[in-house]
């Protein structure tokens, strides 16, 4: 069996935290630098974090989501947002490609054009869909580096 797998049948949804262990900012941005290889369509990284540890906005939280214990007792919350209009990046981030004679100009023009189109087109459905396919995929990671690094981790959606 690979150390994938291994993570991957070790990962678990942790129902409660003990709420004195706490997760220090390194770790936390060693898990988003990984988190930052996950798949999205035409790299557009729909997914932005929001990590949130000060009690009053934990508590916030824990009100929300009809207070679910995991929530309180949890060392940080870590929202996951799917960005509906990173497809309007899609110049900048195949800039570099272009600078770097990776794409020439017809290529970046063609790939920036097909991807604009693409989205505008399929309406704010298809961008719905596609900001949470991408940050599920990432959440996804995020989970699996954080247990990769030994902390245990809870998706919810309410």
């Amino acid at each position: 069996m690979s150390s994938f797998t291994e993570l991957a049948n070790a990962r678990r949804s942790a129902m409660k935290f003990i709420p004195e262990v706490k997760i220090g900012n390194e770790e936390i941005e060693d898990i988003l630098h990984v988190v930052k290889s996950a798949p999205s369509a035409f790299n557009l990284q729909h997914t932005r974090y929001l990590v949130v540890r000060e009690p009053e906005l934990i508590g916030g939280i824990y009100e929300a989501a009809n207070k679910q214990y995991k929530v309180k007792s949890a060392s940080a919350v870590v929202i996951v947002l799917g960005d509906m209009d990173a497809y309007q990046e899609i110049g900048n981030i195949n800039e570099g490609l272009l600078n770097l004679g990776v794409m020439n100009k017809q290529e970046y023009d063609m790939t920036v054009n097909s991807v604009l189109s693409f989205y505008e087109s399929g309406g704010e459905a298809l961008r719905r869909d596609e900001a949470i396919r991408s940050a599920s995929l990432s959440a996804m990671l995020f989970m699996l580096s954080a247990k990769d690094k030994g902390w245990d981790t809870c998706p919810m959606i309410g």
